[in-house]
């Protein structure tokens, strides 16, 4: 930026300040008076100002000189001084003018210098700023001057003036230079912004949106927020949604939406962006699949409530009606239970069943935490045969004593276990190896044996675990680092003694213990047997007493231990129990099917647990409708019979069956019934009594029970039995004895049978012994003699629809590795040299071999002598072998008599034929 050619420069008028003299002495005027020129005082400078130069006008210049006359005397005398110029290109350097003093020839000269002096102003670029923001000013403005020089000056010497920043668009600051004597004046741009929004981002989360964006030049105290049209309508008011803009950043948080496509803009004072869409999806399942051979994953777009998936509400079964999950290729169906995810998104179902093939897969009835229903999913899943190897994924500490070693997917066997030091010392006294926790998913180690050292690192090294399909850990064997920890110096104190039953209470340690401790109430030592660490809170010990505990106690506690092995010093707390004296109540009463039996029972719910002491329900005075005519039911008709518990884990559920309680004359089905009934030996917790109740129902028919029959391994008692063998001639056949006849459809399925270190190929039942099934290993699968796990698992007896439990037995299993052998013609072309793979032997002295080209036998049961090292072997042809027979090519083939095996008895593998090198 230059100044303007209309800006008009003023200068003041050159000002002469004399500085120094520049004159020659002595000089005389004429011959007749001798004159000398006094030195002129101060030279004079002078000063230019403004955008440009021009001439100057009149220089005040002395009108006279002292001049020194011979007598002595000073006078003034005038000075005509020649022409008064000089150059204006000589910048701070002096110039002579010159002049002549009247009445003489005598010379005055004067020196002056030109000063420098500013031609423009250099623009300064000024950041932009946004509408209402006041302008940044700059404390210094560059000037240039004549010289070439950029000087900084002050801006309180510009008398800056700014327009109004109140809108958007270029602007101009004023300014008037204010120098000595002189002034410049001109303008500077700058820019008034309006907001610019970029870098629009959204997610959704939780039926919400949440928005981000980066945000220059907000006006003043600018609204920063978000407008949200509900589908996508912009004919109606959007949803505003506050948003927070902090140091250039956007950020917005919507509540919950309605599932459907919507769209959003971002608004900063009276900025808006453009709008953008987004999706709110509805509750849906996104995926179901398979994540090993036992295991599906059903993914959820939205966090699931717990309560709408399991029958308990919190995790196992799973709700009626909420996965269906079928077998369309005749595999058997399993039993199905689940655990939700943390986030409440994933949903793990654990079959019984290896999963395989095809099934049609439904999923129903489940509702978001929010209490939206999930879409309703159906598919045909295809499931391939589970070859995935399980790992080892870490461990968890439990206490200072207990580890988990955690597996990548439920195992059917945790292999064994060795543990050893990083010098290579065994560590003994380790146990909770080859016992698997967690539903398979981990093994729990104990380390609190005194045998087992302290901080000290320990491998455990595994070997043989598998998982649901058979496949073994990989690597195999695998390890894993361990440490026992220390004691921590706290031992565990009691929290609190509360009562949980009317002989039950729960104490509450400050830390989770490894030990149970020993209680008493009122001296009298509670039996250990009736004290227990809480399975799912190890901080909780519940105990039960002997008798009803009534009025205060006082409850004697010790020895604790916790997990690092610290002590809990015995305490005393005194507690008040207090008896319920409300009898229980019957809360419902439901005919239910048996699965098992296919009997109807009439189930009664009580609002609190029950105790049965010889308990018994009677028939009084009751009814039945069949075919619209009643018939009554007295008192004497029906006799006391026994009522039970359900599940004696349930003490709130009594059950009796409906073809024992009705008799045989008043069992009408179809028959709609309204019972009288009373109860004795039932009674609460606390001894009070049920002494009555009702119920109506219509009676149905029962069914055939189900064969329930658990099918096990064959188990004769007799020491050094094993009901799964090697075959002593075969180290490809195994064979496993069942105690019942098997179910040939689950029997015969070789997934159901895990050799450790082996494949099984196929299973095979024969039907002169059905309980006894032949495994065939696939050659060359197991490749060392040694102890081996053997699991079998999901195999039926025949005509059950229980399968039997998974079973893993160590068994020692000979190597199915068969020897191989090549051949090589010698240099005299009649001997034939045979190498084999290892060392080898023969088990008599039967012909082994034939010797041919092409079809012409050159040797016939040649039954070889092997070498002392049990490696080579020749055969001796009877005739040296022709060109043409060498061309045709040589080869050895086995007979059925050959009986070359190697250590573990495995015979020689010739295939159809070994080729005799010539080479």
């Amino acid at each position: 930026m230059g100044t303007k050619k209309s800006n008009k420069l003023y200068a003041a008028a050159a000002a002469l300040a004399v500085t120094a003299s520049a004159v020659a002495p002595g000089l005389t005027a004429d011959a007749a008076t001798k004159v000398t020129v006094k030195s002129v005082t101060n030279p004079a400078s002078i000063s230019h100002y403004g955008g440009y130069t021009f001439a100057v006008k009149k220089l005040s210049l002395p009108k006279t000189v002292k001049v020194l006359l011979s007598n002595k005397k000073y006078e003034n005398r005038s000075v005509k001084w020649g022409k008064v110029s000089y150059d204006k290109k000589y910048i701070g350097k002096y110039q002579t003018i010159s002049g002549t003093v009247s009445g003489t020839t005598k010379k005055a000269s004067i020196k002056v210098k030109l000063n420098n002096y500013p031609v423009d102003v250099v623009e300064p670029k000024l950041a932009p700023v946004a509408v209402g923001e006041k302008l940044n000013l700059p404390s210094t403005i560059d000037v240039k001057y004549k010289d070439g020089k950029v000087i900084a000056r002050s801006a309180k010497s510009f008398n800056l003036t700014a327009e109004k920043t109140d809108k958007a668009g270029m602007m101009k600051l004023s300014y008037n230079y204010m120098g000595k004597n002189s002034s410049i004046k001109g303008s500077i741009a700058y820019e008034v912004k309006a907001a610019e929004i970029t870098n629009v981002m959204n997610e959704i989360k939780d039926d919400m949106l949440s928005v981000s964006a980066d945000v220059k030049y907000p006006a003043k105290d600018a609204k920063a927020e978000v407008l949200v049209y509900a589908f996508k309508d912009m004919t109606k008011e959007p949803i505003k949604v506050a948003a927070e803009l902090k140091d250039g950043k956007l950020t917005a948080k919507s509540g919950v939406l309605p599932a459907g496509t919507h769209a959003f803009a971002v608004k900063v004072g009276e900025v808006v962006s453009p709008a953008k869409d987004f999706v709110i999806e509805a509750p849906m399942v996104k995926e179901v699949k398979a994540i090993n051979a036992t295991q599906l994953e059903v993914a959820f777009n939205k966090a699931v409530d717990a309560k709408s998936v399991f029958a308990d509400g919190v995790s196992g079964t799973l709700a009626t009606g909420v996965l269906k999950f079928r077998s369309i290729d005749s595999v058997t169906d399993g039993t199905l239970t689940g655990k939700l995810s943390e986030d409440g998104k994933t949903l793990v179902v654990t079959s019984t069943q290896l999963l395989e093939k095809r099934y049609d897969v439904e999923v129903d009835k489940v509702k978001t935490v929010t209490g939206a229903s999930v879409e309703k999913f159906g598919k045909i899943l295809t499931i391939e045969k589970d070859a995935v190897a399980p790992s080892i994924v870490g461990t968890e500490r439990i206490t200072a004593t207990k580890v988990k070693v955690k597996f990548s997917e439920p195992m059917t066997s945790a292999g064994s276990t060795t543990f050893k030091l990083a010098d290579g010392t065994v560590v003994s006294g380790i146990t909770g190896e080859g016992v698997l926790v967690d539903g398979g998913m981990a093994v729990e180690l104990d380390l609190s044996n005194v045998s087992v050292p302290v901080g000290k690192e320990i491998i455990a090294t595994i070997i043989g675990a598998a998982d649901k399909a058979g496949n073994l850990l990989t690597p195999n064997p695998a390890t894993v680092s361990i440490q026992k920890g220390d004691k921590d110096g706290v031992a565990p104190t009691v929290s609190s003694v509360v009562q949980s039953g009317a002989k039950t209470f729960e104490i509450t340690f400050s830390e989770a213990l490894s030990t149970k401790p020993s209680v008493s109430i009122d001296g009298t030592p509670v039996a250990a047997g009736k004290i227990s660490i809480d399975s799912k809170d190890a901080k909780k010990v519940v105990v039960e007493a002997s008798a009803v505990l009534s009025g205060d106690k006082v409850v004697t506690i010790s020895g604790a231990v916790d997990g690092s092995g610290e002590v809990q010093a015995a305490t005393n707390r005194v507690v008040k129990f207090v008896s319920d004296t409300v009898a229980p109540k019957i809360v419902s009463s439901a005919v239910v099917t048996d699965a098992t039996d296919k009997a109807e029972y009439l189930e009664l719910s009580f609002d609190k647990n029950v105790d049965l002491s010889t308990a018994t329900i009677d028939v009084e005075n009751s009814s039945y409708v069949k075919d619209y005519v009643t018939t009554s039911i007295t008192g004497s008709t029906l006799d006391p019979i026994s009522i039970a518990y359900k599940n004696a884990d349930n003490k709130k559920v009594l059950r009796v069956k409906l073809d024992t309680l009705l008799g045989t004359t008043t069992d009408v089905e179809g028959a709609k019934y309204a019972l009288n009934f009373s109860l004795t030996g039932v009674s609460s917790e606390f001894g009070v009594s049920v002494a009555s109740g009702t119920a109506s129902f219509t009676r149905g028919k029962d069914g055939v029970a189900a064969n329930t029959t658990v099918q096990a391994l064959n188990n004769t008692g007799v020491p050094g039995y094993t009901p799964i063998a090697q075959s002593p001639t075969n180290n490809n056949e195994i064979t496993v004895a069942f105690a019942e006849n098997v179910d040939a459809a689950t029997a015969t399925n070789a997934a159901n049978y895990i050799v450790g270190g082996a494949i099984v190929e196929s299973a095979t039942v024969n039907s002169a012994n059905t309980k006894v099934v032949t495994l065939k290993l696939k050659a060359d699968s197991n490749t060392f003699t040694g102890a081996r796990n053997v699991t079998v698992q999901n195999v039926k007896a025949a005509g059950s629809s229980v399968a039997m439990n998974t079973t893993t037995l160590p068994i020692t299993l000979k190597e199915n590795v068969a020897p191989t052998v090549t051949a090589k013609l010698g240099a005299d072309l009649r001997t034939i040299t045979l190498t084999f793979s290892e060392v080898v032997s023969e088990t008599g002295t039967a012909a082994d071999f034939d010797v041919y080209s092409e079809t012409t036998s050159l040797a016939s049961n040649e039954d070889v002598a092997l070498a002392v090292d049990g490696k080579t072997a020749t055969i001796e042809l009877g005739a040296v072998v022709t060109a043409d027979q060498l061309t045709k090519g040589l080869a050895l083939k086995a007979l059925g008599t050959i009986d070359i095996v190697d250590a573990a008895g495995n015979k020689l593998s010739v295939g159809d034929k070994v080729v005799i090198s010539n080479n």
